[in-house]
């Protein structure tokens, strides 16, 4: 079976978005009849097709690409003077561990344990994030809450609830979704020192 030449939803329109008219011709091309068409099946659609809705890509997105430098290297300098001034004591003289931020990206070396390493990802304006502990992971910024959550996490979320503000960001670390609680969680497993990062 040949796989139809599918508009993708920035080719569509440019906004991100599929209009009704385009999700019937598309429906059309992959099941030969017609898409009784509501504004929540285009979606389903469209989020089949792997199209942003708008308000996703609100949540995931910085104005411009200098902000996104900004916030994310700030918080990997965060993430390395707190490691270096509360961690590192308790770690003691343990060959070989460091914390270290060069070039977007922190590496964290904790023998016998591991290396966990953080680092920008501009194209898509994310940290990725790698663990002996837990794997890789990508976290993407909530400017709300002035949290790094959990990608997967914010796709669990509905669209149309708003993220939890930097009053109730607590939630968050409850959850151990952000960037911060993970490291913090990790770590205090590790060293049952609580670093308590809210990043």
């Amino acid at each position: 079976m040949q796989t139809p030449n599918l508009p993708s939803a920035r080719a569509a329109g440019g906004s991100g978005i599929l209009s009704v008219s385009t999700c019937r011709k598309i429906s059309m091309s992959i099941t030969h009849r017609p898409l009784r068409m509501r504004g929540e099946s285009c979606g389903t659609l469209q989020n089949f097709l792997g199209g942003d809705t708008a308000q996703h890509q609100q949540r995931r997105s910085f104005m411009t690409e200098a902000e996104f430098h900004t916030v994310a290297d700030e918080t990997l300098e965060t993430i390395q003077d707190v490691v270096d001034k509360d961690l590192m004591e308790v770690v003691g003289d343990e060959e070989d561990a460091e914390v270290n931020v060069a070039s977007g990206v922190l590496t964290l070396a904790l023998p016998p344990h591991g290396t966990w390493v953080l680092n920008k990802q501009t194209p898509n304006r994310q940290i990725w994030w790698s663990s002996p502990l837990s794997g890789p992971r990508r976290y993407e910024y909530d400017p709300n809450s002035k949290r790094w959550v959990y990608s997967r996490y914010i796709e669990t979320l509905d669209p149309d609830d708003p993220m939890p503000s930097d009053m109730d960001a607590t939630l968050f670390e409850n959850k151990n979704v952000t960037i911060g609680g993970a490291l913090t969680g990790e770590l205090k497993s590790l060293y049952e020192t609580d670093l308590n990062l809210k990043l």
